[in-house]
């Protein structure tokens, strides 16, 4: 039986004060709320707005930001102690891992220290996710000094990548209790690893470099021909200079090449490179197109005197200095290149086209008119050549009723890529098109190196 009623306004009115005060109150949290979360927000965008200016090297700037971010942090910390479970809520959380980072990364960036929990007055699990996290930043700093030239440089940060992930590595306890770091440190392991692939490559493009540069300075000593000597060049080598030296070069340099694909998601522009010469130089000719139409986007040509000798086997060493220089004039880089000549598909397994992809650091693809090396062998349908019991490359039929050509790893790609884009960049013959400008380009333009000399 129910032995409560309401039987006058009297309870009524005192129902309404009760749930005035409960809305008063709800209305209250949910203006705490609103306000915590707006501050929130700005407290993270200002600690990642820091964090962008250190990248910029403006550090003062920098510093003040995350001045700012403390002070909202700490006034969201004085609320905490009245509304806990409106304060700490995972987006409170967020903005703590991200003021954390952005101060471990400024203190290593000025001061070559880490700071700790207690200095910048934030929760164990939060400074350990943002010090997570600062790993991602120490990539962006060895890019950008590998883009200026200091892969030392890049080297010495990469170290420092290596060194606070194994530290968290070693915090086995941490997994159970730090929600999300595992997952962190498995992101920074491939960040890392990324990291140490760039790295890898342009501390081997620079030696590559300064290899060339050796071989360009011994020749720049040679004599000018002596009146009735032909123009042709006849390569004053340096002393220590021998095919042999040459050929174990190559060799070495063959175990660098990476016949894996390193290219963006989409290939958005291909290029071809060949190279003409007369007389004592040599031009080299690139052509860069849009991979989807095929639709001739620049051209370049380079004309150098030629500083090595016609020793077959060693033409990369030839066409090599003009190519470069070549495509460093280019304004839109493309994403692979195609070179006439061979690849890995060559007797010491280091033709013009790894020869120039190791030097670039770019994915590069051999495409020749002959074979050079290896046995044709069939293989499930398709066509390989085969040296030694290795698959070198791949005799490729473009066009029906005409001649194959003869694809090879370069550099930065697989052979079924490089097959693929090969066959997916031919319109006329059995040439792809990059290759088949490029050729016409240096022609075009030995031609009028040949007429300007005997107008003379």
């Amino acid at each position: 039986m129910l032995r409560f009623t309401i039987q006058n306004g009297e309870n009524l009115g005192n129902l309404k004060t009760i749930l005035k005060k409960v809305k008063d109150e709800l209305t209250h949290k949910d203006e705490v709320r609103e306000d915590a979360h707006q501050n929130m927000r700005k407290a993270t965008s200002l600690s990642k707005q820091s964090i962008l200016l250190m990248h910029q090297k403006k550090y003062e700037k920098a510093g003040k930001m995350i001045e700012a971010a403390k002070e909202i942090i700490s006034k969201l910390q004085g609320s905490a102690e009245e509304y806990p479970q409106i304060i700490y809520v995972g987006m409170f959380s967020a903005a703590l891992q991200e003021y954390a980072e952005a101060n471990i990364f400024h203190g290593l960036i000025q001061e070559a220290r880490f700071v700790t929990p207690n200095e910048i007055n934030v929760p164990a699990m939060d400074y350990v996710l943002g010090l997570a996290d600062v790993i991602g930043e120490y990539r962006r700093l060895v890019l950008d000094a590998l883009r200026e030239g200091y892969a030392e440089k890049g080297q010495e940060y990469l170290t420092s990548m290596d060194g606070i992930y194994i530290e968290l590595m070693a915090m086995d306890e941490a997994y159970m209790l730090v929600p999300g770091l595992r997952r962190k440190c498995d992101v920074a392991r491939r960040i890392i690893e990324a990291t140490r692939g760039d790295v890898t490559q342009e501390v081997r493009r620079k030696a590559l470099e300064n290899y060339l540069k050796h071989f360009e300075h011994a020749q720049s000593k040679k004599r000018p021909p002596q009146k009735g000597q032909p123009m042709y060049p006849t390569f004053a080598a340096p002393h220590n200079f021998s095919v042999s030296k040459a050929h174990n070069a190559q060799l070495r340099l063959s175990q660098k090449v990476v016949a894996e694909d390193h290219l963006p998601k989409k290939i958005h522009r291909v290029a071809g490179v060949d190279v003409a010469y007369a007389g004592e130089f040599a031009i080299s000719a690139v052509a860069v197109f849009d991979y989807d139409s095929l639709e001739l986007l620049e051209r370049q040509t380079a004309t150098i005197m030629v500083k090595f000798p016609y020793i077959p086997t060693l033409l990369s060493f030839r066409e090599i200095p003009s190519s470069i220089a070549c495509i460093k004039k280019l304004r839109l880089q493309p994403d692979v290149l195609l070179a006439d000549g061979q690849g890995v598909a060559h007797p010491y397994g280091f033709g013009f086209a790894s020869h120039l992809g190791l030097a670039i650091g770019k994915p590069t693809i051999g495409v020749a008119k002959s074979r050079l090396i290896g046995e044709a062998k069939t293989i499930a349908g398709r066509v390989f050549l085969v040296r030694k019991g290795q698959i070198i490359g791949e005799v490729v039929t473009t066009r029906e009723e005409v001649k194959p050509v003869y694809v090879s790893v370069g550099h930065l790609i697989s052979l079924e890529t490089a097959v693929k884009i090969v066959k997916g960049c031919v319109c006329h013959g059995k040439i792809p098109e990059p290759i088949l400008q490029a050729h016409r380009i240096a022609s075009e333009e030995r031609r009028k190196l040949q007429a300007a000399r005997q107008s003379k």
